[in-house]
């Protein structure tokens, strides 16, 4: 018999129970496709939410910290009040509702007459919304040079810019940092930050320093600054930071500032050991009042009532130090600094020039949601060039005074960075991170 005279097997089977077997493929449908959707939804989690799970997820949101590319933009100026650029020193600030601000130390500038003030305050990208070295600068009109901060404030044993008293100078060393809006600021447009600067304040009759640090409440009028400089008000509340009789204790706040929705404001102070760490609840009662302050210890995991001391590694939330520039053995630190929490790389980061001369930035990133670590270790990102118009200032031939200003970019792609040179010009430069 050919084979093809054969019965087919399926004619001589019994036919399959059709209810059964559509039940089997709706089931078996059914799985996979609650499986794509756990995939799904898998996916899109580990891409965009930061919500705690049951089961370990894994992304590293762009961590380690790396620049692919990294831009000197040029000196910041005001082309209105100078035709040669406003010389200056300093540059730290803050970013709120759109405005973008700097303080300056040392302004002058050469329209108008050579005015010179102790204090200058200017807002970048105002002018001209991508360009931040357009500034537009205030506290500089005027023949007699009337600063925003201090007005003139005479300079000498008999009338020193550092006395303490109601007419004042600072050098504010860290950026601003917005406060919690007090009960009796009713208007709207109307912000408060803190300054953190040292003050040595000089007894007349001895002439003899006293280190304080200077808390500068700063409010701002950020809608009528633009007609009146003189809408910034100035309190003072003063901290003696060194006395005969007891060890110094690190400049808590100098370093860095940082207010968390935790209700503290947290100050990091900066040694040739490394990065310290305090924090005091943000009202302005409590920043006024050292006694409500706290000192973490990274040793022992708690916060203590005592200070550090100087120079001590003990309790450091960082330990970093490097050889000086001298080359004899002497150990800098982190310099000036900020921190901030980054969209990009979503944790806290910080950042410091080193006090080595060459002003190279470091960067370190927090491993946990808390600032007092562990933290990432400290890794160069750029070192900026001495700009050849220093070469005119052979004692001041060096670049300082590093600051980050992550408000100009809050997605955080890209980080806008400024730095002082030779006390004369301050730069900016815009980092894009891999």
């Amino acid at each position: 018999m050919r084979v093809l005279d054969q019965p087919r097997a399926s004619l001589k089977q019994p036919r399959p129970n059709n209810s059964l077997s559509r039940t089997i493929i709706a089931t078996t449908l059914g799985f996979f496709a609650s499986l794509c959707m756990a995939t799904l939804i898998f996916t899109t989690y580990k891409s965009v939410f930061t919500l705690l799970v049951a089961f370990p997820v894994n992304y590293d949101h762009h961590l380690p910290l790396e620049a692919s590319k990294i831009e000197d933009l040029g000196f910041v100026t005001d082309p209105v009040l100078n035709d040669g650029g406003i010389y200056q020193d300093g540059g730290g600030g803050a970013t709120q509702n759109g405005y973008h601000v700097q303080i300056f130390a040392d302004s002058a500038t050469n329209k108008s007459g050579f005015n010179f003030v102790h204090n200058s305050v200017a807002y970048f990208g105002y002018r001209a919304p991508r360009n931040p070295l357009n500034l537009y600068q205030f506290g500089m009109k005027g023949l007699e040079g009337k600063a925003a901060f201090s007005g003139v404030v005479p300079v000498g044993p008999e009338g020193n810019e550092t006395d303490v008293g109601p007419i004042f100078a600072i050098w504010s060393k860290c950026s601003w940092k917005k406060l919690p809006r007090p009960s009796w600021l009713q208007f709207e447009g109307t912000l408060q930050f803190l300054l953190a600067s040292l003050q040595a304040g000089y007894a007349r009759t001895k002439f003899t320093p006293h280190l304080y640090l200077l808390w500068t409440i700063v409010t701002l009028d950020l809608e009528r600054m633009h007609l009146k400089a003189s809408q910034i008000q100035f309190l003072q509340a003063l901290h003696p930071l060194q006395s005969p009789l007891t060890p110094t204790p690190p400049q808590y706040g100098t370093f860095a500032l940082e207010a968390k929705p935790d209700g503290y404001l947290y100050l990091y102070g900066s040694d040739v050991t490394g990065i310290k760490l305090a924090r005091t609840p943000s009202a302005q009662s409590s920043i006024a009042d050292r006694n409500q302050y706290t000192y973490f210890n990274s040793a022992t995991k708690t916060w203590q009532k005592d200070p550090h001391t100087k120079n001590d590694k003990t309790g450091n939330i960082i330990t970093w130090s490097r050889e000086g520039p001298k080359g004899n053995g002497t150990r800098v630190g982190p310099n000036v600094g900020d921190v901030w929490y980054d969209n990009y790389h979503k944790t806290t980061v910080m950042l410091w020039n080193d006090a080595g001369i060459d002003a190279t930035f470091w960067f370190s990133y927090a491993k946990t949601s808390q600032v007092e670590g562990p933290w990432s270790e400290p890794v160069p990102i750029w070192t900026p060039p001495i700009p050849p118009q220093c070469s005119f200032f052979p004692e001041l031939n060096f670049n300082y005074q590093g600051h980050a200003h992550p408000g100009w970019d809050p997605t955080g792609k890209t980080l806008l960075i400024s730095y002082a040179s030779c006390a004369n010009f301050v730069s900016m430069a815009r980092i894009t991170w891999a």
